[in-house]
């Protein structure tokens, strides 16, 4: 079961227009992340877990419905009647990749002082050397 609540979420994205319906999916891919994650470490407690899965939640929020959480995915940076212009603002953030495309992944990354979540997913090398055959 989820530790964050919409509500605890919502805290954290200004404006945030889904409803408590529409982030539940979010919730429990961030709440099954984290838990997958954190497995094997038995140090991290259940509130640091809780904060992690409220700020990865609205990570995937923004992924999906931009940094605001409503609707619309661009911002609208200038609007203009005659002719009916609309320019989009891009974000600082469009050409990062992965948890540094959002301003909530990026805080989640500074507030996981294990490093687990950066390195999730990545394949760890491994060296063998070869005795020599002389």
């Amino acid at each position: 079961m989820a530790c964050v609540t919409a509500p605890e979420v919502k805290e954290i994205m200004n404006g945030c227009t889904l409803t408590d319906t529409q982030m539940d999916p979010f919730i429990l891919s961030a709440h099954s992340f984290i838990t997958n994650v954190f497995v094997d470490d038995t140090s991290a407690t259940a509130a640091f877990k809780k904060e992690l899965e409220r700020w990865l939640t609205a990570h995937l929020i923004a992924s999906v419905y931009g940094s605001s959480g409503m609707a619309a995915s661009s911002t609208v940076k200038r609007e203009k009647i005659g002719d009916a212009e609309i320019e989009y603002a891009v974000s600082p953030s469009a050409t990062e990749v992965g948890f540094n495309s959002t301003p909530y992944g990026q805080v989640l990354l500074r507030l996981d002082t294990t490093g687990l979540i950066a390195n999730a997913g990545k394949r760890s090398a491994t060296i063998f050397a070869i005795k020599s055959f002389k």
